[in-house]
């Protein structure tokens, strides 16, 4: 009454046929995922790169502006400026109330401490002038009204016309950013 063919029972998948499959997804995904971690590190870097510039604007904004420093007592109408410490995850916004031109700890007043997004893997790692400049500072500073601007020694104005400041991601040493900040104002982030 029932007749079985061979053919009846060679409709599905075997087991090793699942598990191969299984397999090839699984290493498919793990690639995509991989890639992802790093296209989300380079993403952080970038974004990094872009608030770095957003906030050496935002000092050149404060001195152009002439804003008062809050809780100084005379009316501090001075400069601003950026500095940036190599090796570490962050940098600092200041006011300039030491009239020097340059970030000094102790006499000019923190207005931010700038950590990177991911303050664990990226970084400063260098800090560099163009021309015969000898840097006492790694700071850009920027004096009202015009604006002056003093970058790494203000005392040798016209020799120090560029920084460059490099930041990596410490899982991504092949990608890093330069961002150029020049005495002219332009400001830009290298690949």
């Amino acid at each position: 009454m029932f007749a079985f063919s061979k053919n009846h029972f060679k409709r599905g998948f075997t087991i090793i046929e699942l598990l191969v499959v299984i397999a090839v997804v699984g290493v498919v995904f793990a690639m995509v995922l991989l890639s992802y971690v790093n296209v989300d590190r380079e993403m952080v870097l970038e974004r990094s790169a872009v608030k770095m510039v957003q906030d050496v604007r935002a000092a050149l904004g404060m001195a152009l502006s002439a804003s008062i420093l809050e809780g100084n007592g005379n009316g501090f109408r001075g400069g601003y400026g950026v500095f940036f410490p190599e090796g570490e995850n962050y940098y600092i916004i200041f006011a300039d109330t030491g009239n020097t031109g340059i970030y000094n700890e102790g006499s000019d007043k923190d207005i931010k401490k700038v950590y990177f997004e991911d303050r664990e893997g990226t970084e400063i790692t260098e800090v560099s002038f163009s021309g015969t400049c000898i840097p006492v500072a790694n700071s850009i500073t920027f004096l009202p009204p015009d604006p002056e601007i003093f970058i790494g020694d203000p005392n040798d104005p016209e020799n120090c016309i560029e920084m460059k400041i490099t930041i990596e991601h410490r899982d991504l040493p092949e990608k890093i950013r330069k961002i150029s900040l020049n005495k002219v104002g332009r400001m830009e982030i290298e690949k």
